[in-house]
């Protein structure tokens, strides 16, 4: 039973893990696009 739970925990992080990255690499190009456009720099 246990090992099945790690099994699919397991299973959700790999499918889950990617689209978070994904989404926080997606939100940040746009960020930084947006601080390039406004003149921002991050340093």
């Amino acid at each position: 039973m246990l090992a099945m739970y790690y099994h699919c925990q397991r299973k959700v992080q790999r499918q889950f893990i990617p689209e978070l990255l994904n989404s926080l690499k997606s939100n940040f190009s746009k960020h930084q696009n947006s601080s390039i456009e406004s003149g921002q720099n991050w340093y």
